[in-house]
């Protein structure tokens, strides 16, 4: 009955449904017959997300790290092109982008405290 099935006692694939189960054929053992949903359910207990303190702090180190990334590329260039760092005194984008920037380290410096303070506080 079903194909890709195989008996673990003696590898014969010849089955037949009864009351739930698989019988082999040849040797009588019995196997049970999983439901769509019973697999359904496995595999999404399977793909269980990570705990929200942990999701918090890794989202908390990626912002604060792009934050930091930004602001060094601001002074970088800034240095390279004009002989000092422009943050809040140059053209417009900077300015922009050094607020950015720091919304990003401060941002995620929370999340990841909040992250911790729950993380500590389940156990």
């Amino acid at each position: 009955m079903k194909k890709d099935l195989k008996c673990p006692m003696c590898d014969s694939s010849d089955f037949k449904e009864e009351n739930g189960y698989y019988v082999c054929q040849i040797c009588g053992n019995k196997i049970p017959v999983q439901s769509k949903a019973d697999k359904q359910s496995k595999q999404s207990s399977e793909k269980q997300k990570k705990p929200l303190p942990d999701r918090l702090i890794r989202n908390g180190l990626i912002f604060l790290v792009l934050g930091i990334v930004l602001l060094l590329g601001i002074a970088i260039i800034g240095s390279a092109v004009y002989g000092r760092a422009y943050f809040f005194d140059g053209y417009f984008i900077t300015r922009v982008l050094t607020t950015v920037a720091i919304i990003w380290i401060v941002g995620g410096f929370i999340t990841i405290i909040v992250g911790l303070l729950m993380k500590f506080s389940q156990k």
